[in-house]
């Protein structure tokens, strides 16, 4: 075995190990990390909805875990996952359409004043199980580079501007793109953040209660291939989810969230088993999640 192949194999024996079977969710480091160590799983399960014409109904099931290290005030690091299973019930994809996303971001902050940077950058893999299985089949299609440099500027007491620029594929297509908004806190208890590309309204009822309500780009991509391993091609799916949570302090560090959303102008770009490259649209589709977050 060459090296490089020795070392694609060590990688996606660490991928099982940390992310057993439970291994359409964005993965992404665009989004300001927390500042404390934590583990999170979630779940969620989508109504079922049709797929363009030809290509079938889709039932998905999606799990996410989440880990951030915090090793000091300047320096954190983690690993995510996310697990998709399409639901299919009848698969034209070139797929088994079981579909697996793993990240390891690195973040780098530091801060002078009301002003902050962040640096985070996280190797990607995003492909469909046959492939991760196969160390032999994996290209440098099914591997990403997810990055974000962003700055913060205080703007009063209760107003930061962010600014910067992204890398991932939660737009659909793994492209660069900015970011820019005003994170506003009027009041202890509420919490305004207009940010492209994540909207989000949060509010305080209590020490143990609070809710939240956004809207946020959810696409991912995808390198697949077909069961022979014959065919292989890309699959992205771009969408709008929307959604409410509200969540409970268990405990001091153990918090439980209920999440209901709703995902808006869904569409998928995929190759069918017979060669065509199609765009189906999906119908708009209720979810409900649930997720935990253990912080230390």
């Amino acid at each position: 075995m060459t090296p490089s192949r020795t070392i694609k194999a060590a990688f996606g024996i660490a991928v099982l190990i940390v992310f057993p079977s439970i291994c359409l969710a964005s993965a992404n480091v665009c989004e300001q990390p927390g500042d404390t160590s934590q583990l999170s799983l979630a779940y969620y399960h989508y109504d079922e909805a049709l797929v363009g014409e030809g290509v079938g109904r889709t039932r998905p099931q999606l799990h996410e875990f989440d880990a951030q290290f915090q090793v000091n005030d300047a320096w954190a690091a983690g690993m995510g996952y996310r697990y998709v299973a399409l639901g299919l019930d009848a698969n034209t994809l070139q797929t088994n359409g079981h579909l697996h996303t793993a990240f390891f971001p690195i973040h780098r902050r530091s801060a002078d004043g009301d002003n902050s940077f962040r640096l985070s950058v996280a190797p990607a893999m995003s492909a469909s199980s046959n492939i991760i299985k196969n160390p032999d089949r994996w290209t440098s299609d099914a591997f990403q580079l997810l990055g974000a440099v962003v700055w913060r500027t205080g703007l009063s007491e209760q107003a930061v501007l962010r600014y910067g620029v992204c890398a991932d594929s939660r737009l659909g297509r793994y492209k660069l793109y900015p970011t820019l908004g005003v994170d506003w806190q009027p009041s202890p208890d509420l919490r305004v953040e207009l940010v492209i590309p994540k909207t989000r309204l949060s509010y305080k009822f209590s020490d143990t209660v609070s809710s939240s309500l956004q809207a946020a780009p959810a696409g991912n991509e995808w390198h697949v291939s077909s069961a022979d391993f014959a065919n292989r091609s890309d699959v992205e799916f771009e969408a709008i989810l929307l959604e409410w949570t509200i969540s409970w302090r268990i405990r001091d560090r153990l918090s439980l969230t209920a999440r209901i959303g709703r995902l808006l102008d869904g569409e998928y770009e995929a190759t069918l088993v017979d060669g065509r490259r199609v765009r189906a649209s999906v119908e708009d589709a209720n979810r409900l999640g649930a997720s935990i977050v253990w912080r230390w």
